[in-house]
């Protein structure tokens, strides 16, 4: 399922890393209970053990990516193939760390992703 990512390739200039391994994503079904309390348009998928929610904002479209593992933090490159692999890439997404006031933590091993626009950025 992955969009334009070769097996056993880094991720971007100049990177290493190794997608060679990196499971299969798959879509799965939500059970009603879960997707209530979901953003509606909210899909689930699963790559090994990484379960990933993939929504966009009613109002603005914006993507906003999850995923988590049941025992660890996703490595970098498990990131990278999900974004990559479920997202267009003309997409800016960013991984962001509230004020501390504001940090909700549902899961010890999850990663939330943001679209933002490309000129908040590039400034």
């Amino acid at each position: 399922m992955s969009r334009g990512l070769a097996k056993g390739t880094g991720i971007g200039k100049g990177h290493g890393g190794n997608t060679l391994n990196l499971p299969l994503i798959r879509e799965m079904t939500m059970t009603p209970v879960l997707k209530a309390g979901m953003v509606p348009g909210t899909h689930s998928y699963k790559a090994g053990k990484i379960t990933i929610f993939l929504s966009r904002n009613p109002v603005t479209q914006a993507y906003h990516l999850s995923l988590a593992h049941p025992d660890r933090y996703p490595t970098w490159d498990e990131v990278a193939y999900v974004r990559y692999a479920l997202i267009p890439d003309d997409a800016f997404m960013v991984m962001a760390l509230p004020s501390q006031k504001d940090y909700i933590n549902f899961h010890n091993f999850c990663f939330q992703m943001h679209e933002i626009p490309g000129d908040v950025w590039n400034g």
